[in-house]
């Protein structure tokens, strides 16, 4: 029993660090995205790790991505579809779904994810220069398995609630700054609510070429009067689009 309650609290760590992954790139254009970035945290530091993923739409109402992403102690994939059935000048209404499956290298665990979420923006008139505010909510059905040599294998269904709050701005025509509070990622999903705070800014070097920077702030207990900073990331990545 000492060794399952090891394994259990050694898994909510796992996922609050390592299966953490790079940023979600969504706002950054189509394309194709090569990001990698460094964490460190209060109990555990992460080396270099990379991600490489591809974004383009369906059609005018349907983004979809893939992603891979890994480092030293986990490999993680996602798949995202966003659909968009309401879009204008001022104001767009969609439903994000994500597919997450990530593999702890080390620790033979596993942890699968499927999110769901409604999202609105609210956007101004200026087409150039666009000021974006968006809201998202949502639940995340996850599933985890943790191989135990002294029992049967752990294995965790949870249901956690999604949410996120965003907020872009284009200026100068090729340059973009965003912040956002949300308590997952793309590749990242811990238990509710462990947000992060993060701040990106990128630059359009041409038509084809897409180059930025990205910084969080990883919190933990949000929710509770326990709430203490847990760690940082950054991140640097390029969007090619052809």
């Amino acid at each position: 029993m000492k060794k399952e309650f090891k394994l259990l609290g050694f898994s909510a760590i796992f996922v609050s660090f390592f299966n953490f992954s790079i940023c979600a790139l969504d706002y950054w254009n189509d394309g194709l995205a090569v990001s990698g970035g460094y964490m460190s945290g209060t109990t555990i530091k992460i080396p270099a790790e990379g991600s490489l993923s591809f974004q383009t739409p369906i059609d005018e109402q349907t983004l979809a991505k893939a992603q891979i992403s890994f480092n030293s102690s986990s490999i993680d994939t996602a798949g995202t579809v966003t659909l968009t059935p309401f879009s204008n000048r001022i104001l767009d209404l969609g439903i994000k779904n994500v597919l997450h499956y990530g593999r702890f290298l080390e620790y033979e665990g596993s942890q699968a994810d499927y999110m769901c979420l409604g999202q609105v923006s609210f956007k101004n008139k200026d087409t150039a220069n666009p000021l974006v505010f968006s809201v998202g909510y949502g639940m995340d059905f996850k599933k985890s398995s943790i191989k135990s040599n002294r029992s049967s294998d752990i294995k965790l269904n949870d249901l956690n609630h999604a949410a996120f709050l965003e907020l872009t701005k284009r200026f100068r025509g090729n340059q973009q700054l965003i912040a956002r509070l949300s308590s997952f990622d793309d590749n990242y999903f811990p238990v509710f609510f462990t947000p992060y705070y993060s701040l990106g800014y990128s630059i359009d070097v041409n038509q084809k070429m897409t180059l930025g920077a990205t910084g969080a702030l990883h919190y933990t207990d949000q929710a509770t009067l326990n709430g203490a900073i847990e760690g940082f990331k950054g991140k640097l990545f390029m969007v090619y689009r052809w």
